[in-house]
């Protein structure tokens, strides 16, 4: 009975000493990106000027983006920010600008089959 127990106690430090040893997991930190940011979008033989406002609470975002000659892609948005990567779409559910990229002041990505280039407005 003492032998079953300590094999029993064994096993049990052993399972759970493998777990206390795994590595920590770091996520990257959150930027603000609050504010106002100015650009366009490039496609094939045009551009479009574009204006987004963002609002952030912790990785939340709400706001409103503007593109000119595209009222399918204007209007409130909302989404998240992890790390460099944006997520936004338009609330009223008709279009999603998709995943996006910040890095310092300068947001990339797509919007309505082009290449959308912002700037933040200091």
């Amino acid at each position: 009975m003492f032998k079953t127990r300590f094999v029993w106690l064994g096993l049990l430090v052993a399972l759970t000493g493998g777990c206390a040893s795994a590595p920590p997991t770091t996520s990257q930190p959150t930027p603000d990106i609050s504010g106002t940011w100015v650009g366009g979008l490039q496609g094939a033989g045009a551009s479009a000027p574009a204006t987004l406002r963002l609002v952030q609470k912790g990785p939340a975002l709400t706001g409103d983006i503007q593109i000119g000659g595209r009222p399918d892609f204007s209007g409130p948005v909302a989404g998240r920010v992890d790390g460099s990567d944006v997520k936004l779409a338009l609330t009223s559910g008709f279009g999603s600008l998709g995943l996006m990229q910040v890095k310092g002041d300068q947001i990339t990505g797509f919007a309505a089959g082009a290449p959308l280039r912002l700037q933040r407005v200091k």
